[in-house]
């Protein structure tokens, strides 16, 4: 069995992220402290095998070679171990590699319902959804030792992929393995990230995920738990490469769901990146497209558009962190009044509402709104590295500022930005008072008597009316031949 021990064990050791982190991430402490994907801190084939191996097994450099199968009696392993000379090694290894280079969708299991491939005398486990046909779903094992070539595992779900992705270790595993996805894909159940899973579902061309009609209307994602995270972003380089999530059910986005996008608590983080949107979602939950209830949200880029909550697009009880392209634009509370960002921190909170943790681009948006807005409140401040510098400069940081809109622009705007303040507050709009508009008439004057009988002298009339309402009255002089004219209050 020591030849199966070992294979598993480089198979851990080898976990790792595909492709250049993600780096959603920040490095403020009040997101999620890991900007990196597997491949920056992978899992050292040494440090794996000493830390995950059983005390009684022999160092692999030493027995790999000369092991005999499982089924060998001892005696016979001891010979084969101490007597193979060192050159009959080399046809099992070049075997061995041969075997691994071969593609995935080439692999042949046993039998249709078993979770086992052999080859070569050596039995690789598949975990539970894994499958040796390619599939649009994928994890990329890195090689550890030099000549060995990365493997791919394909998986039938995206869940299966997060369950067989290794748990974060403050040692050995701190960043995100990379989960890459292409083509469409419907869900029929929430997706979750436990506590100790940090993932980053990676799109390679234009890919969309939405809810499988008549299956899913909870949250679609749920991220909670310590040290849990999931991000979302597209691969670098791929051509045309997107990631699409999608809350509807039906091309009118009429019908109400349940749940979330995206779900995020109990101290759970979650990202997203350039190239990404989440849209359409009308739903009785707090945020159409986000909720987040004691995690952490950052926002490094994309697009938030076109989605309906009870509070609006993006809802979150704790600091919402943002940097880059993103744009957060044309989403509704339950009243269908605008409401992108909605922060609603406790009573108590010391902290703001929303930090700048990275630079903005010139295509950057967000609308905001306050659960308790009010003149001179303070919204928006740097973020900060754990050893107290801030993540942008002042320039930045002025720049970041002028991409904030308040959704409700005829009651509050952002404050303009004092010379070297780190923080910027809301000011209340003050329409001035509109002129009055001259009374209408509400009464009417009916001559009782003109005639020229009632002239009292040649310059004196007497002329009386009868009124609905009291009024001043003002009377002309007509004659025009008269000098000098008599003047009239």
């Amino acid at each position: 069995m020591r030849r199966k021990q070992l294979y598993a064990i480089i198979l851990a050791g080898a976990l790792a992220a595909s492709s250049a982190p993600a780096a959603v991430f920040a490095a403020e402490g009040d997101v999620a402290a890991t900007a990196e994907t597997s491949e920056e801190n992978p899992v050292d084939g040494e440090t794996a095998a000493a830390t995950e191996a059983p005390a009684e097994q022999a160092p692999a450099d030493t027995t790999a070679a000369t092991e005999a199968p499982a089924e060998q009696a001892p005696a016979q392993e001891a010979a084969a171990a101490t007597e193979a000379p060192a050159q009959e090694a080399a046809p099992a290894e070049q075997t061995q590699q041969t075997t691994e280079e071969t593609p995935a969708v080439q692999e042949t299991p046993v039998a249709e319902t078993s979770e086992t491939t052999e080859t070569e005398g050596e039995t690789e486990e598949l975990a539970p959804g894994e499958t040796t046909d390619q599939t649009a779903i994928s994890i990329t094992l890195k090689a550890t030792e030099e000549g060995q070539e990365d493997k791919v595992r394909y998986f039938d779900t995206i869940q299966h992929a997060i369950d067989a992705a290794p748990e974060y270790n403050a040692e050995t595993n701190r960043g995100a393995t990379v989960i890459e996805v292409s083509g469409q894909i419907e869900l029929e159940k929430t997706v979750t990230v436990k506590a100790n899973k940090k993932v980053c579902i990676r799109a390679t061309n234009a890919v969309t995920i939405s809810r499988k009609a008549g299956t899913l209307t909870a949250d679609i994602f749920q991220v909670f738990g310590e040290n849990a995270e999931l991000q979302f972003d597209v691969k670098e380089g791929a051509e045309n490469a997107s990631l699409t999530v999608s809350g509807s059910l039906d091309e009118a986005n009429t019908q109400v769901v349940d749940g979330s996008i995206v779900k995020v608590s109990e101290k759970g983080a979650f990202g997203i990146g350039t190239g990404v949107t989440l849209q359409d979602n009308n739903t009785t939950a707090n945020g159409g497209a986000i909720t987040c209830d004691g995690g952490k949200v950052l926002l490094g880029g994309g697009t938030v558009i076109a989605n309906k909550g009870v509070k609006g697009g993006v809802y979150s009880n704790t600091t919402v962190c943002v940097k880059g392209g993103i744009i957060v634009k044309d989403n509704k509370n339950n009243q269908d009044a605008v409401a992108n960002v909605f922060v609603e921190l406790a009573a108590d909170s010391i902290e703001l509402a929303v930090k700048v943790v990275g630079a903005f681009t010139e295509t950057a948006s967000i609308g905001y709104t306050d659960a308790a807005p009010a003149a001179g409140k303070n919204i928006i401040t740097i973020g900060e590295e754990e050893d107290g510098n801030p993540l942008v400069t002042a320039d930045e940081f002025k720049t970041a500022v002028t991409k904030f809109l308040y959704d409700d622009s005829t009651k509050f705007a952002f404050a303009d930005l004092a010379d070297g303040a780190n923080t910027v507050a809301l000011k209340e709009i003050t329409t001035p008072e509109p002129e009055p508009e001259p009374p209408k008439s509400r009464f009417k004057l009916v001559p009782k008597q003109v005639q020229g009988s009632d002239w009292v002298n040649y310059s004196t009339v007497t002329v009386s009316f009868n009124t609905n309402e009291k009024c001043k009255y003002y009377v002309k002089y007509a004659n025009s031949d008269v000098t000098p004219k008599p003047e009239f209050d």
